[in-house]
């Protein structure tokens, strides 16, 4: 799955349509928040809000891929070894990233903070919940100082 495919496409160019009659859902947790934005079967769109310095370690999504859609604040995302920084000044430049099922990633976040949307395709093994729930790896934490 890439940014080019017609459905992740649509639903990036339409990020302010993402308001439809789907479940409402959050989940939190130390430093981050996850709100269920748009599902259609296998897609989902859900925000990503995560707070200042907090640091999300190496992890994956095994039953997801995703296109993560930089929205707002500034962070590195790092993606099978890969650092993609985002902030401000890069919106324009390159706003979405791709990640695969088998993709271990991660992310240090400044101190403005970070949102973003994981614009995501289901595998069908097993229902779509959501990437705070499909995980393997450590959990995120709240440091005190990460430089971005």
């Amino acid at each position: 799955m890439t940014r080019h495919d017609p459905t992740i496409r649509w639903l990036i160019l339409n990020e302010a349509l993402l308001v439809t009659g789907s479940p409402v859902r959050s989940l939190n947790g130390e430093g981050w928040t996850v709100h269920l934005r748009h599902r259609d079967g296998l897609y989902q769109v859900e925000e990503v809000i995560l707070a200042p310095h907090v640091v999300v370690p190496q992890h994956r999504h095994p039953h997801v891929d995703s296109v993560e859609h930089y929205l707002g604040g500034t962070f590195v995302l790092i993606v099978s070894g890969h650092r993609f920084e985002a902030g401000p000044q890069l919106r324009r430049l390159r706003r979405s990233v791709p990640i695969r099922a088998t993709d271990w990633h991660g992310a240090e976040v400044g101190a403005e903070g970070a949102r973003f949307l994981s614009i995501q395709k289901w595998d069908g093994n097993v229902p779509v919940s959501s990437v705070a729930i499909d995980w393997e790896g450590s959990e995120a934490k709240v440091v005190h100082a990460v430089h971005c």
